[in-house]
């Protein structure tokens, strides 16, 4: 197949300011949903017999298009990496929003649900046992009046996302990632997934694979080395004193969970689960800003292979 550039086109939620039509984070740009349709859709060619109002009626709750330019790649490893590339900008943006707010961003191929939830129960012991109530719960796109969307706007937001742009730039079409960049990109997809609406329990090992992409190399003792490794991180960036030195109680319990020894329901499962988003938040961020230092510093073309960081062991 002949190797050509392609865009592609991604439906998504992300948080909505009210009068932004779009924004960027390196080569995704995220188009309002209303605006790009109207200004596109002459363009958009739809195959008989279908009908436009099909992919309206699809993607009625989704309110942005992310589009990416894609080279070097045929159509299924450009469409791979397109979606990577999406997914990986959006889990920059969960990264800065708490966990209740962040489980809902997302495109159709992460682990995201519907606005709307449905959900039926009955009550045998109330007066009309055999009665099924209907309820439903319709959960708000983020929107400009929230104070957690307007903190995504802030100038540390904005170096954040200038840094995870460049950082995109430079893996959207590269056929070959260094060790620091194939971590980058493994714990931020744990870190998407941590932020999806799963169980506490799959948070926990979520943001523990996340933490491990980061600092776990190839010497003995993982919880020794994350305990170690992530100190310096989390005492520079954390803004969570009490919550800084929680790094070997939150991986314990990981280890309890994935080990059966203990019900993975509970408040302990909780804790340990806000606890991980905090720590994988923290470090992530700072991790990808020391990477980008250092390798603006030492380029990783001119640094020997077998020393550190560049390939995790000496």
């Amino acid at each position: 197949e002949k190797l050509k550039s392609k865009d592609f086109y991604v439906p998504c939620i992300a948080p909505y300011f009210d009068g932004m039509k779009k924004f960027k984070i390196g080569p995704v740009t995220f188009y309002d949903k209303n605006y790009f349709l109207k200004t596109q859709k002459s363009n958009i060619n739809v195959p008989e017999p279908h009908d436009f109002i099909e992919f309206e009626d699809c993607y009625k709750i989704q309110n942005w298009i992310a589009h990416i330019r894609v080279d070097g790649f045929d159509s299924k490893h450009a469409e791979e990496r397109a979606f990577l590339c999406i997914r990986l900008a959006i889990a920059s943006i969960k990264v800065r929003l708490e966990r209740s707010l962040a489980q809902w961003l997302g495109t159709e191929k992460q682990s995201m649900p519907g606005l709307t939830r449905y959900l039926l129960t009955s009550e045998p012991d109330s007066q009309r046992p055999n009665e099924i109530f209907l309820g439903w719960g319709r959960q708000f796109i983020l929107n400009g009046g929230n104070d957690q969307v307007d903190h995504l706007l802030s100038h540390s937001s904005h170096i954040w996302f200038k840094i995870v742009g460049a950082f995109l730039e430079k893996i959207s079409c590269s056929t070959g990632w260094g060790y620091l960049n194939s971590k980058i990109v493994t714990a931020l997809i744990w870190l998407d997934i941590g932020n999806s609406p799963i169980s506490d329990a799959e948070r926990v090992v979520a943001f523990s694979n996340g933490l491990e992409a980061l600092f776990v190399t190839k010497e003995k003792g993982k919880k020794q080395q994350l305990v170690l490794r992530s100190k310096l991180l989390l005492d520079h960036s954390g803004w969570r004193v009490e919550l800084n030195g929680k790094m070997d109680e939150f991986y314990s319990v990981r280890g309890s969970i994935v080990h059966g020894d203990i019900m993975p329901l509970g408040l302990e499962i909780s804790s340990a689960a806000n606890i991980g988003k905090y720590l994988t938040d923290v470090c992530i961020e700072g991790f990808v800003h020391f990477s980008y230092w250092l390798l603006n510093k030492h380029h990783q073309a001119g640094t020997k292979m077998h020393e550190r960081p560049f390939n995790g062991h000496g």
